[in-house]
């Protein structure tokens, strides 16, 4: 059985309205993006507040709003893949990351100042005194 993929809410925003670019009704949309009564209702009732749909003859009509939107989505949503693909790419030919060999986020999981590691060149670490506890509070932890 294949793993269950969970879709960002850019993704079944970008289903809702590309469902109803053909003033479909809101059991339509609801199949083609692969809703249940409550999610589509909640979609739906966005759409309509941030003028993206018009209600209109039982059904839903896409606005210029949300056709401009709608292209913005797409081309977010194809820029992210190709960024994952070139990040995946940067892991497979650098072989190993500071957090071990193959996967792992190519930066450091930390809003730290950062500087460069001596002892690994193009690494970086946290600056020296910029962690996240203070001295006082690191020591009552070591206790």
């Amino acid at each position: 059985m294949r793993p269950r993929r969970y879709r960002a809410k850019i993704e079944i925003l970008r289903d809702v309205l590309a469902a109803a670019k053909r003033e479909e009704k809101k059991t339509r949309i609801m199949g083609m993006a692969n809703l249940n009564t409550t999610s589509i209702d909640r979609y739906l009732a966005y759409c309509v507040e941030h003028s993206l749909l018009l209600p209109q003859n039982g059904g839903f009509q896409l606005t210029a709003r949300a056709e401009q939107t709608l292209e913005a989505i797409n081309l977010v949503l194809s820029k992210g893949s190709q960024l994952n693909e070139a990040m995946g790419e940067l892991v497979r030919l650098a072989g190993e990351t500071p957090w071990g060999r193959g996967g792992g986020p190519i930066l450091p999981p930390t809003s730290l100042p950062l500087e460069i590691d001596a002892a690994h060149p193009g690494w970086l670490t946290a600056a020296p005194g910029d962690s996240p506890a203070s001295d006082e509070t690191s020591a009552r932890r070591r206790r």
